[in-house]
């Protein structure tokens, strides 16, 4: 049986508040068209299916549409586990209808009935299906912990709940092979690593060796973190800095766990570029492209003299081509201008993004850091506001 891993879709994103509709739309009709094309039974939806906890209606019905393409394109199983970009109540909201299009959705981990978690493929396989598990999904929080002590025993909890799921299954399903979801970043070892995002390194040498294929999302790059591990990645790129490396989703056969998956590289459904440079090169650049004919979303750093009409000069560059404008700015900012808006500003009048970028400049952090540091406390700004909402709602 043929099973399509595919995860981090990030529905509903958008691009300096830049709408993306006709990438998301054009990448999961791609993936109903591969689905058809190679026949495949069964796809895995490795988390962060939306961008954020309440995604837009536009993104929501992008997702039923694909949903309702699979069961038209004969998916008779198709798994869908939550990321940490995705509501867990939202998720599980419409399950039990879900099921009828043999759609299987899973937001929370359910320490209740854990079975619940084990999808049987026809006879095939069996899937392990775990959403990104929360710390209250894994363990109980004690006062006074150290940090440490706390990444220690998400770890453990985390290795824990694979364990006893995989003991589950291989009791209930002894002679299938056994196939895992998950959302998380994983490590070869412990010790290796820093947190990604809100998430600590899960060392998989401690994971049930039962597990023939471990398919896995958070990481947008795809590539194996062990021979039995995969990380599918991102089918579009979330951010410039990943548009320059190729998207793909991977194509697993259940009759041999231990072969690579099949990579199917995925197409470029919108183009993007980064210009850097003075600005006589950047006007070099915008040319060379404009020739093409080609629309390109374009981000631009000016690397030279500091331009403070900057988008307009820019703007009247790509005038009457089809390139875009998504976004731009000097890479060294204006002394001048810095000091006097810094010296009237409250702290009620900043958001907390820019009190703690700030931060980071002051205390000279590396810039390939800073990126890493912003991204971490986005994530963990999202999901304190998940669980607000969340205990709101109970």
């Amino acid at each position: 049986m043929k099973i399509l891993h595919t995860a981090d879709w990030h529905l509903g994103a958008s691009l300096n508040n830049v709408k993306r509709y006709h990438e998301f739309n054009a990448m999961l009709d791609f993936l109903l068209d591969l689905i058809r094309k190679k026949q495949i039974p069964c796809v895995i939806v490795a988390g962060d299916i939306f961008d954020v906890p309440v995604p837009p209606n536009r993104a929501i019905e992008l997702y039923y549409r694909f949903l309702t393409g699979c069961a038209a394109a004969g998916v008779r199983d198709c798994i869908i586990v939550a990321g940490n970009h995705d509501s867990p109540s939202f998720m599980e909201a419409p399950k039990e209808l879900l099921k009828r299009l043999n759609v299987h959705v899973f937001g929370s981990y359910n320490k209740e009935d854990p079975a619940s978690h084990l999808i049987e493929l026809d006879g095939k396989a069996v899937v392990i299906a775990l959403p990104f598990l929360h710390e209250r999904d894994v363990r109980t929080s004690l006062s006074g912990e150290t940090y440490n002590a706390q990444c220690s025993a998400l770890q453990q909890g985390t290795i824990e709940t694979y364990r006893t799921l995989t003991a589950l299954a291989k009791e209930k399903y002894p002679a299938l092979p056994l196939i895992a979801t998950g959302h998380f970043w994983a490590v070869e070892k412990e010790g290796e690593g820093e947190p990604v995002g809100n998430t600590h390194p899960i060392p998989l040498n401690k994971f049930p060796p039962e597990i023939g294929y471990l398919a896995l999302g958070h990481i947008h790059g795809g590539y194996p973190v062990i021979p039995s591990c995969y990380y599918s990645g991102s089918p579009l790129p979330m951010k410039f800095d990943e548009a320059e490396k190729e998207k793909c989703v991977l194509i697993v056969e259940t009759n041999d766990l231990s072969a690579p998956p099949e990579i199917v590289t995925l197409p470029v459904f919108q183009s993007m570029k980064t210009l850097c440079g003075n600005m006589e090169e950047i006007a070099e650049q915008i040319t060379a492209l404009a020739g093409t004919g080609t629309g390109i979303w374009l981000r631009v750093e000016n690397t030279g003299a500091f331009q403070p009409n900057l988008r307009t000069d820019l703007l009247d560059l790509i005038k009457d081509t089809k390139l875009e404008l998504i976004s731009c700015g000097n890479r060294e900012p204006n002394p001048a201008i810095l000091r006097r808006t810094v010296a009237t500003e409250k702290l009620s009048e900043l958001t907390p993004e820019t009190v703690f970028t700030r931060l980071l400049a002051q205390q000279q952090i590396p810039e390939e850091e800073q990126k890493e540091l912003l991204d971490a406390f986005r994530l963990a700004e999202e999901t304190l506001r998940i669980t607000e909402r969340e205990e709101k709602a109970e």
